[in-house]
């Protein structure tokens, strides 16, 4: 862990998902690192300054809302819609991994349809969990675990015309998942432990404005901190995630539309690109002061990437007449042109 922490350490800039990520390594840097905490999430390491920044990634919003809408309409969504008439379609998609809560997620659903009956021939989970590193003995035993519990379910609650659960273990098409979350009434995002999950920002921007879906998150995901209107829950506990599902598909209109609002509003101005440059304009401008205080020629060095949310150019906050950093302040703005795609204009 010491060896890790130094090394990171090495960094101008080191970028975390949260801003608990964040205080973690901190207070790490300050365990092993003898790093010191300075304000402005600066640690002081053997006289080097190191900046910390908080830089969750992102989506394209606008790009995944419009794919939604035009794949809900494609000749398979237009066959999954046909096949769940009269139901309200509960969706999950992710990898088959350890760390995605798969099998809380059916002992949840389970709990559901158990605690609340009405729920039966009303609601199915369409899981998609796309099978991979399967030379990881790991991952064929949660594959072979899954299996069980997705057959036991089914053979327990189904009737000879309805499974509550339809579950692919197999890719599909990113622009399928698009359409296919469009037409979910509920999103099930829940990870027992994730950096971030674009899944769950990704379902919030394939929804209809007018007739949203509910997101169900995981508390312990990376994007519960900027999606706090979604059913915030803990994935160890069945019976939350039942009332969760059980709140969320019987949720009015109105509610649905005003906790979709707050979160699109949390993802609507933010895109890949607003956080490459912004991350590219923090990391330049710690590389920036550090090379003039420490009298070096300019570099820049990054130990975690991630962040989206638009900064201000850092050359309006520059007061003192320096002419090397404003020069560096010209070689950034130069770096960050040509890291956006052609026609962008930089602000």
């Amino acid at each position: 862990m010491g060896a890790l922490v130094r090394d990171l350490l090495l960094a101008d800039l080191i970028g975390f998902q949260t801003a608990n990520d964040l205080a973690n390594f901190a207070a790490a840097a300050e365990l092993f690192g003898n790093a010191v905490r300075m304000a402005g999430n600066i640690l002081n390491v053997a006289g080097r300054k190191v900046r910390l920044g908080v830089f969750p990634v992102e989506i394209e919003p606008h790009g995944f809302a419009n794919l939604a809408e035009k794949m809900a309409l494609s000749p398979e969504a237009e066959r999954l819609r046909a096949s769940i008439a009269g139901q309200q379609m509960i969706m999950g998609v992710e990898r088959l991994d350890p760390t995605k809560g798969l099998l809380q997620r059916l002992v949840g659903f389970r709990c559901l349809l158990e605690k609340h009956p009405e729920w039966i021939r009303r609601t199915t989970l369409l899981q998609i969990a796309a099978i991979s590193r399967k030379e990881v003995s790991t991952y064929r035993a949660l594959r072979t675990a899954l299996d069980r519990e997705a057959g036991s379910l089914n053979a327990d609650l189904a009737e000879p015309d309805w499974l509550p659960l339809r579950l692919v273990s197999r890719g599909v098409d990113r622009a399928l998942v698009a359409g296919y979350m469009r037409l979910a009434r509920v999103g099930l995002v829940t990870p027992l432990r994730d950096g971030m999950n674009l899944v769950a920002k990704e379902y919030v921007a394939a929804q209809n404005p007018a007739d949203p879906g509910v997101l169900i998150l995981s508390r312990f995901a990376g994007a519960a901190q900027q999606l706090d209107a979604a059913l915030l829950i803990n994935p160890h506990d069945a019976d939350a995630m039942s009332d969760a599902l059980h709140r969320a598909l019987s949720m009015p209109l109105a509610e649905r539309r005003e906790r979709w609002q707050s979160m699109w509003d949390a993802i609507e101005n933010r895109s890949p690109i607003a956080w490459g440059r912004a991350f590219v304009a923090t990391l330049l401008r710690a590389s920036s002061i550090a090379a003039v205080v420490e009298d070096r020629p300019l570099r820049g060095s990054v130990a975690v990437v991630a962040d989206a949310s638009p900064q201000p150019a850092f050359a309006a906050e520059l007061r003192a007449p320096d002419l090397r950093i404003a020069e560096r302040v010209g070689a950034e703005r130069e770096l960050t042109a040509m890291l956006m795609p052609e026609g962008a204009k930089l602000n």
